[in-house]
């Protein structure tokens, strides 16, 4: 466990439980979502890690043995002396996240496919200069939060857009009701729209709640689909990669063919998540004393029990499933419920790199009649409870496969918009051009932009890139062939592939080909076209593999390793890649070159993977990107809402401080204030610029001393401040900047001091301000002297008045600029509706003249 216990009923998911078979990717997760619990961007009670007991118990057992550890967690904190499922998990809504198998590398983050950065929200029409960061850190999302933010805002019942931080739990109006929500983290899905939970689940009736989306036969055939009693809802069968035979009566609807008009069907494709209610995830802890089921829970393992292997859908999900009510009821076993152990071998089969313990476990003599035991035991015990289908029309789902092609669809089709957006969170060196619909993913902060964490890969030198091309790299940790010792610190290597290349798809027969296959391609070109281009040779591609390894792109020993100097191999790239200003055929010199380098196959790329040193460089380049866009954001913008000014800093600053990064901010802050000053010469614009930056250095000091720094809003006249506030006053911006960071730094070590630091802030930028307008209005009255002619209007007559009337005033949101620290977070942007009363304008005055002075009642 590492957020302290918290068990919070106001809190949107009472628990959040992260199973994995490796802790350091659970704990990769545990830290993002603390992080964003931090922030205020997730509604979390208590987060808790769970490790698989056993290598090889899959999906469905680390379901069951995460359900017993949470029931046991809660007994335990309940303070009861016995496990008692049904009272610890009854009124509590938990979601559970398997991050999966460690075993199973990816190509496109070698540290695997919980911390991927995908894209999140919807992109903008166009990059306005002040590169508005609220949306920048919006945008994108490590999978495991993402997965995390969707289905709080789809169990939520909110009408806000999914992607946006804080819903609000008190604000529910048709939630997800208690239970046990079970979610992958190796899938990519936009879920289209909340669901109205009450009119589907029923405390007298419970019922598994299975959520999938419509996909294409050619779709059905590469996952898996769900088998639907139309009479019922219910789900009759689970079918795993069916033939196009065995489609036939499956389909659950039809869409109009845009190219013809015919009709094209659609089925309900394996996805998830998946719901289990509480009274059903109570049957499921009770199985932890039912041979062999116990074999996947640390209890029954502890107490000597073989590991067995489950599937969440293929075993556990299947127990659900009911006959279809156009049937007769029969005792005999349904052969494709029962054949689990054949199904999830042929899936890991097909898969290439699957769970090696897991190949050995489901091969072993007994293994097949053990799950299929098991798989006796689970109809027994929970076939009482049924599993309705929840069918969501437009949800989007992409798994994680090592594909090129399902990366970039990750990237390119998911986006509301076209490459532009993923463009929006890069940042290119001067010298690096990419072609209309390539990507190049850089890590070097550049001059044009602010950076991102999305950025991967430092170039220097001109790299242009043919379309459809995927360029990254990462630090390696290799040992010396000779002595076995460490190579140098800095290693890396550059890497990349083709849209068009197959390395190994899970879901495709033919993921690994042969080299002598056609179909087989290296960087998007023919094995032969290569090999001819090129001047390489079959045998130096995979001279030194192991000869039992299929000789596919995946196991080719093609990248060279570079130093944290050693730039001038990126030509070797550009040979391999065919770039359109390089030509290999007169270039044999870069063969030798590539001859004479340390290679790396993709293989050896993710199992060496310096992971360390990746998550310190990932922090670093996401440090200075912040850094770089609240400069930007605090220079360009206007102040407004809409311009990205001050407003959108509140988040940035919980997250920065939630991150750890807020530590360089305050002083970049103090050196943009300082440079802002200087540029101006202390006039108007000057002063309020450097007005901005003092109130966001407030905002982040109050950010930092959080609820126990005690309120926001406070005296600011402290004896030891007045120095500098008087400089500050008079117009001696730098003495008064200066200054003031000094008191600063003497008042951090404590959350009081903080939030008293944050109101002389406050206070100076009030200062700016007012000398601001002071200056403004002087230079209005010398204008106007001199250019405007106001017409005399006759005084009005003794006896006479003059009366104005207005509508009354609803204040919707902002604040007036009179009125810190809204003013400066919301922009001094109000936004308000006037309303009559009885059809008139309520409010108003009148003005008489008289002759002489009087005081009436």
């Amino acid at each position: 466990t590492f957020d302290p216990p918290c068990i919070s009923q106001d809190a949107f998911w009472n628990f959040i439980v992260v199973t994995s078979q490796s802790e350091k990717s659970a704990d990769q997760v545990c830290q993002a979502l603390i992080i964003e619990k931090q922030a205020n961007r997730l509604s979390i009670g208590e987060i808790l890690t769970i490790v698989d007991p056993a290598p090889c118990i899959g999906s469905g057992g680390a379901t069951l043995n995460a359900l017993y550890c949470i029931a046991e967690h809660l007994s335990a904190a309940s303070g009861l002396c016995t496990l008692s499922p049904d009272e610890a998990l009854a009124n509590r809504r938990i979601l559970l996240l398997h991050v999966g198998s460690g075993s199973r590398p990816y190509l496109f983050d070698p540290l695997g496919r919980h911390v991927v950065m995908v894209p999140t929200g919807d992109g903008v029409d166009e990059v306005t200069k002040s590169e508005n960061v609220s949306l920048v850190s919006e945008r994108w999302a490590m999978l495991a939060v993402h997965c995390v933010r969707q289905m709080t805002w789809f169990c939520s019942a909110s009408a806000a857009t999914p992607d946006k931080d804080n819903i609000d739990a008190s604000a529910e109006a048709d939630a997800s009701p208690a239970g046990v929500w079970v979610c992958g983290t190796d899938f990519y899905m936009r879920l289209s729209r909340p669901v109205s939970w009450g009119q589907l689940v029923s405390d007298s009736c419970p019922e598994v709640l299975t959520v999938a989306g419509l996909c294409s036969a050619d779709e059905a055939m590469q996952h898996g689909v769900l088998a639907l009693d139309s009479a019922t809802g219910f789900v009759t069968q689970v079918v795993y990669r069916p033939s196009a035979e065995s489609l036939v009566g499956l389909e659950i609807g039809c869409v109009p063919d845009d190219s013809s008009s015919k009709l094209l069907p659609r089925f309900a494709r394996v996805s998830g998540p998946y719901y289990f209610p509480p009274s059903v995830a109570a049957a499921m802890v009770g199985l932890h004393t039912t041979a062999p089921l116990h074999g996947c829970i640390y209890d029954g393992i502890d107490s000597g029990a073989p590991p067995i292997y489950l599937s969440l859908v293929f075993d556990l999900l299947a127990a659900f499933c009911c006959p279809d009510s156009k049937d007769q009821a029969s005792d005999e076993p349904n052969e494709l419920l029962a054949s689990a152990s054949t199904t999830e071998l042929a899936m890991r089969q097909s898969r290439g790199l699957g769970d090696l313990a897991t190949l050995a476990a489901l091969n072993a003599a007994d293994s097949a009649a053990r799950i299929d035991e098991a798989n006796r035991q689970l109809k027994d015990r929970l076939g009482g409870f049924k599993n309705r289908l929840v069918l969501l029309s437009g949800a989007e789902f992409c798994y994680l496969a090592n594909e090129p092609e399902a990366y970039f669809r990750l990237l390119l089709d998911f986006q509301s918009q076209t490459l532009s957006a993923w463009r929006f969170h890069c940042s290119y060196n001067v010298d690096c051009s990419v072609e209309s619909a390539a990507m190049v993913a850089v890590s070097g902060l550049s001059e044009a932009s602010a950076a991102t964490e999305r950025q991967q890969v430092l170039l220097k030198k001109l790299i242009q890139l043919p379309v459809d091309c995927y360029l990254s790299c990462v630090r390696v940790r290799l040992r010396d062939d000779e002595d076995g010792a460490s190579a140098s610190d800095g290693s890396r290597v550059y890497f990349g592939v083709a849209r068009a290349d197959q390395l190994m798809s899970p879901l495709i027969d033919n993921a690994q080909q042969a080299e002598s296959e056609h179909r087989c391609s290296m960087l998007g070109q023919s094995v032969n076209n290569f090999c001819l281009r090129t001047g390489l040779k079959l045998a130096e591609l995979f001279h030194d593999n192991d000869s039992k390894l299929p000789q596919c792109l995946w196991h080719c020993r093609l990248f060279p390793v570079t130093g944290a100097s050693d730039e001038e191999k990126l030509e070797i790239l550009a040979w391999l890649f065919n770039c359109p200003d390089g030509d290999g055929a007169s270039q044999p010199d870069l063969a030798a070159l590539w001859r004479r380098c340390r290679r790396l196959s993709m293989a050896d790329i993710v199992a060496n993977v310096d992971i360390d040193s990746e998550l310190t460089h990932r922090r670093s380049v996401a440090q200075s990107a912040l850094v770089r866009a609240l400069s930007a954001t605090l220079r360009h913008s206007s102040g407004t809402r809409s311009s990205g000014g001050v407003s959108g800093l509140r988040s940035l600053f919980g997250l920065a401080v939630a991150h750890g990064f807020d530590s360089p901010l305050l002083p970049a802050l103090d050196s943009l204030a300082l440079r802002l000053a200087a540029e101006g010469g202390g006039d108007g614009i000057a002063r309020a610029r450097s007005a901005r930056v003092l109130a966001a250095i407030g905002l982040l000091l109050g950010t930092q001393a959080g609820s126990r720094g005690g309120l926001r809003s406070g005296p600011a006249d402290n004896r030891r401040w007045s120095g500098a506030l008087s400089d500050i006053s008079a117009g001696q911006l730098s003495a008064g900047l200066s200054g003031m960071a000094n008191l600063r730094a003497e008042w951090a070590g404590r959350p009081d001091l903080l939030m008293r630091a944050a109101r002389h802030y406050e206070r100076a930028a009030q200062l700016l301000v007012s000398g601001a307008v002071r200056a403004s209005c002087l230079d209005d009255q010398l204008d106007a002297a001199r250019s405007v002619s106001r017409p005399i209007r006759p005084a009005v007559p003794i006896g006479h008045g003059v009366t104005a009337l207005c509508p009354a005033r609803i204040d919707l949101s902002g604040g007036w600029s009179d009125t810190p620290p809204i003013c400066w977070e919301f922009g001094g942007c109000v936004a308000n509706i006037a309303v009559l009363v009885d059809g008139r304008k309520p409010i108003g005055c009148r003005v008489e003249a008289f002759e002489a002075w009087s005081i009436t009642d």
